[in-house]
């Protein structure tokens, strides 16, 4: 085994930010050894069917998706800041995409939330009253 396979195989796998239904932001790994959120398919990392059912979505995709590629680089910035050992604040509100704040704020993609009708009609018919 050569010294460049060995450090592949025990260095830590290479994390990305995704963006949970209720727009939690996770740091998945992507592993080829275990199933997890992420899958690495044709050299692109995209989220496991699994996950997207779950309406997982990778961060930098909904940025792209709302053409704010520019805060998706403050954000890299930061995370690379992170690593470097910088003390880092979290990362304002105001750069996330409007879908994480959207999913933060209770619009889960997929739900379905009931809501009665507005015209609903009286039931004008008297009821029967109870026997004694």
């Amino acid at each position: 085994m050569t010294d460049e396979v060995r450090r592949s195989a025990t260095r830590e796998p290479e994390r990305h930010p995704v963006v949970t239904k209720h727009g939690l932001i996770k740091m998945c790994a992507v592993a080829g050894n275990i199933g997890g959120a992420l899958i690495e398919y044709d050299g692109e990392v995209k989220v496991a069917y699994s996950h997207q059912k779950e309406h997982w979505v990778l961060l930098r995709d909904l940025y792209e998706k709302e053409g704010r590629l520019a805060h998706w680089k403050i954000y890299e910035e930061m995370r690379a800041a992170k690593r470097a050992g910088a003390e880092v604040g979290d990362f304002p509100e105001k750069y996330l995409p409007e879908e994480v704040l959207r999913r933060r704020a209770g619009q889960v993609p997929g739900r379905k939330i009931w809501t009665a009708p507005d015209d609903v009609a009286a039931d004008d018919k008297p009821r029967a009253k109870a026997r004694a």
